[in-house]
């Protein structure tokens, strides 16, 4: 079955050294494969520009100065399903449909707040819920408890639906369970990070989450 995409699922390559190409603010950055690199960013802003260079290097020009890089992030247009890939909003259109499908499903359903749907209002993780609340020290383990509570949640709603449905669900979208693999939050940029694995009756997919 196909499903409008809303989510894009991309590799995050990991990018080993940058070096400064004099003062032009171009920077070669080196890797391991970025043949398939489709976004460059930097501190979470795009590249001013980027060009592949080779295999293993990218050439892109930062946008601020060196002194204030904090982060890198080169995207790559294939995904693995694996730890390395990041579920983003997509305004591109299309459609998606067998593993990818699922795990668009999961992220939405995760995220929906219970009561937002006037025609299933117990319906949603209620993740979103967790964005922008301030955390104190003896708080952490609770919003870890409550992230944990919302897959689980998700996974029960969904596996729900489906048993429900009389439509043939494929074997790669149908969701035999929903495993929260690590969670942790961090106090310095109040960040809670975890990783998800999804089954699904074909294969499993990995979900890199961070909720601010």
């Amino acid at each position: 079955m196909k499903s409008l995409q809303v989510v894009q699922i991309s590799d995050s390559i990991p990018v080993s050294r940058i070096v400064s190409l004099g003062d032009s603010g171009i920077y070669r950055l080196y890797g391991q494969d970025f043949r398939f690199v489709e976004q460059v960013l930097f501190n979470d802003i795009d590249a001013e520009s980027f060009a592949i260079e080779t295999r293993t290097t990218i050439l892109a020009t930062l946008p601020f100065p060196r002194s204030d890089l904090q982060d890198i992030l080169v995207l790559s247009s294939r995904s693995t399903m694996t730890e390395r890939s990041l579920v983003r909003p997509s305004l591109r259109g299309g459609s998606v449909e067998g593993l990818t499908r699922l795990v668009q499903r999961f992220t939405k359903m995760l995220l929906q707040t219970p009561g937002s749907d006037i025609f299933a209002p117990d319906a949603g993780g209620g993740l979103y819920d967790l964005v922008g609340q301030v955390v104190s020290s003896t708080a952490a383990s609770d919003l870890v408890a409550r992230h944990n509570l919302s897959v689980s949640r998700t996974a029960e709603q969904i596996q729900a639906l489906q048993a429900r449905s009389d439509r043939y669900v494929p074997a790669a979208e149908r969701l035999l369970g929903a495993e929260v693999l690590t969670v942790d939050f961090d106090r310095n940029t109040s960040t809670l990070r975890s990783r998800v694995r999804l089954r699904s009756a074909a294969g499993e997919a990995l979900l890199n989450l961070a909720t601010d």
